[in-house]
């Protein structure tokens, strides 16, 4: 009797333990996707920015709303160009 309690209790203990190293591992994996998309998302910005303000000592004309930029650094396409008022 007591050693079918004790292994019952082993089991529950294995079965929580297992769920826990699950969840703990999509939380770390849902953490480094996060990073990851910040981390692009930053750098998207960083050339956008960097190449409008390289664009103007340049004399480059402003691009008009609307209009998508032509970036082909590996990133994803812009739809379209937010002016300065459109926050």
């Amino acid at each position: 009797m007591i050693n079918a309690q004790l292994s019952i209790l082993q089991i529950a203990c294995t079965i929580m333990l297992a769920s826990f190293a699950a969840y703990l591992g999509g939380r770390v994996h849902q953490w480094r996707r996060q990073d990851n998309e910040r981390n692009t998302a930053f750098r998207e910005g960083f050339l956008r920015a960097s190449e409008g303000f390289m664009r103007l000592p340049a004399g480059g004309s402003r691009l008009p709303t609307g209009s998508p930029v032509p970036v082909n650094r590996g990133v994803l396409p812009m739809t379209r160009v937010i002016a300065r008022g459109d926050r």
